[in-house]
C-alpha cells in the first residue's frame, strides 16, 4: 500500500447506489499520519459534483 490500507464505503442517495465512492486511511503509514481519518471522494465517478467555494 502506498499510504497504508484504505477503507472504502458506498453511498445510497437519490435512489441510487454509488459503489466504493468514498475512501479513507484509518491507520496510514507514519509518513502520511496527517491524512488519518480524512474522507476522500472520487471526483471522476458518476454522481459526484465538486464545488469550490
Amino acid at each position: 500500500p502506498y499510504k497504508g490500507a484504505a477503507v472504502y464505503w458506498s453511498v445510497d442517495a437519490d435512489g441510487r447506489r454509488f459503489e466504493d465512492i468514498v475512501w479513507s486511511y484509518e491507520s496510514p503509514i507514519p509518513e502520511a499520519a496527517d491524512i488519518a481519518g480524512l474522507l476522500c471522494f472520487y471526483d471522476n465517478k458518476d454522481g459526484v459534483e465538486q464545488t469550490v467555494g
